[in-house]
């Protein structure tokens, strides 16, 4: 979303076709961005897109999609939906390289009281609501979309 507003204001300010440049996620943004507006966008940069690998070093989690899946969203779901709700996910922890670190919105909160606060305070239906949908919008980056998306655009 934020991406096609600035595409307008770039449209307004008379400066397109532009080159996007994206990686992870930001190459599946970046190429259903040029399917939806072939004219303003000349050329495309792209990193290896976000579950674009059908296998992963996490063979246990079937495959790379799936982990990216469980690791960002998944686990935060999860405990937000135990009993005591945002604590659990402020105090998640998580496993990498066979050690347990904090996850991402624990490492957040030890960096910042106001952070903690922030998520401590957050609404826990619209956080569950939010992991819900962004586990949609990563499924959507399956490997064979994107191969077909990239290739259907190379004549664009």
């Amino acid at each position: 979303m934020w991406l096609a507003k600035k595409l307008f204001s770039i449209n307004k300010l008379k400066l397109t076709p532009i080159i996007l440049v994206g990686c992870s996620s930001g190459s599946r943004t970046a190429i259903v961005l040029t399917k939806k507006h072939p004219n303003d966008v000349c050329g495309l940069i792209l990193a290896p897109p976000t579950g674009s690998v059908p296998t992963s070093p996490w063979p246990a989690a079937g495959g790379s999609l799936n982990y990216l899946k469980q690791a960002y969203y998944g686990s935060n779901l999860t405990a937000s939906k135990n009993d005591g709700g945002m604590i659990n996910v402020v105090n998640l922890m998580t496993t990498f390289r066979g050690r347990e670190i904090p996850a991402h919105y624990n490492r957040m909160s030890r960096r910042s009281p106001l952070a903690k606060e922030q998520l401590l305070e957050t609404n826990l239906i619209e956080f569950q609501q939010c992991m819900e949908g962004a586990m949609d919008w990563l499924e959507s980056f399956k490997h064979d979309q994107i191969k077909s998306d990239f290739y259907s655009m190379r004549n664009v």
